[in-house]
C-alpha cells in the first residue's frame, strides 16, 4: 500500500486532496499543520509527501527539512498560493517540485503517481 502525507491547512482543499488520492489507491494521512504532519510521519511508513507551504502551525520547508533528517529521498511536494513568487524562488529547497496555486490537479496527480508509481 502507498501511504501519502498531505498537510493543507486550508480544510476544503485538503478534503479535495483526500478524496483524489485515495481514488487512485493512496492510503492518506492528513495534517493541518506541521506538529500533526510530523507524528503521522513518525507514525506511519509514508511513501510520498505533498504539503502547502504556509501552514496554519509551521511551514511546509520546515517540514521538508525534518523530513530530510532521516528520509533524504522521500519525494515531497510543494503547493503554494504565495502571491509574487516564481518557481525559482523555492527550487534551492530542494523539494522534488513545486506547484503554484492555481494549478490543474491533474498536474500534481501525475508527478505523484510519476514518484511513487503502483
Amino acid at each position: 500500500m502507498r501511504d501519502l502525507l498531505l498537510v493543507e491547512d486550508d480544510l476544503e482543499l485538503q478534503e479535495f486532496w483526500v478524496n483524489r488520492f485515495r481514488e487512485l489507491g493512496f492510503r492518506v494521512h492528513s495534517a493541518d499543520g506541521l506538529p500533526s504532519a510530523l507524528a503521522h510521519f513518525k507514525q506511519q511508513p509514508i511513501s510520498v509527501v505533498v504539503t502547502d507551504f504556509h501552514l496554519q502551525s509551521g511551514s511546509g520547508r520546515r517540514l521538508l527539512y525534518e523530513i530530510r533528517r532521516t528520509h533524504s529521498d522521500l519525494p515531497v511536494f510543494l503547493m503554494t498560493g504565495t502571491p509574487y513568487v516564481s518557481l525559482e524562488d523555492f527550487s534551492h529547497y530542494g523539494f522534488k517540485k513545486v506547484f503554484l496555486k492555481p494549478f490543474p490537479s491533474q498536474t500534481l496527480v501525475d508527478a505523484v503517481l510519476e514518484a511513487c508509481p503502483v
